[in-house]
């Protein structure tokens, strides 16, 4: 038996209990148990515009004509530099990975935005950036041991009029274990292992 691990997943614990400390204990496990049982999450405006702007770069990087686009006007400042540099990439490029951390067998899972060549690119969008934003997020070392011959992630970042980069080369990136196991320990401490064990559960 193997269990399901995402950077999603590990996000979602590092964004309640790690970064945030301004919310209320009961609020942010509230949150994270919807993760941690795998319970749909409503997708609020922000996660909607960051999904169409996605779409809209990708889309721009095929040479779709997205002019009716309902956000075309507004975003096109920022989506073109990004369809440019993702040109010819591999859009939502699956891979998974099976290792053992400690005594528990894990499948790593990651969907890609975009897998060029030996680069891989994910695609944010927000109205606030400030750099080093993304250093301690998991996504990149996710996606690094998922990708063996990958030499380097990148995130890319628009507010949709303004670009900015991200890139962490794997030399320079954390072992996706330095995430996992204090996300384990943390469970352990308090009585979620057996939720996890529950929920995530990786199907043959």
């Amino acid at each position: 038996m193997r269990f399901l691990m995402t950077a999603s997943l590990l996000s979602a614990w590092q964004y309640n209990f790690i970064k945030y400390f301004d919310i209320s204990d009961e609020q942010a496990m509230a949150q994270f148990l919807m993760s941690l049982r795998r319970e749909p999450i409503p997708k609020n405006k922000a996660m909607q515009n960051g999904l169409d702007f996605e779409k809209m770069a990708c889309d721009m990087a095929d040479d779709i004509d997205c002019s009716l686009y309902p956000n075309y006007r507004t975003w096109e400042t920022g989506a073109a530099p990004i369809a440019n540099i993702i040109r010819g990439g591999v859009w939502q490029y699956i891979a998974s990975k099976e290792v053992t951390i400690g005594d528990i067998p894990f499948l790593l899972y990651g969907r890609l935005d975009v897998l060029k060549d030996d680069l891989i690119y994910d695609i944010k969008f927000g109205n606030k950036y400030k750099p080093g934003k993304y250093k301690t997020y998991p996504q990149h070392s996710m996606y690094l041991e998922l990708i063996p011959y990958a030499r380097q992630f990148e995130y890319l970042i628009s507010d949709g009029k303004h670009v900015w980069t991200e890139a962490y080369h794997r030399s320079e990136t954390k072992p996706i274990a330095d995430y996992i196991v204090p996300f384990m320990d943390w469970l352990a401490k308090n009585n979620l292992q057996k939720t996890y064990f529950q929920y995530w559960q990786a199907k043959d």
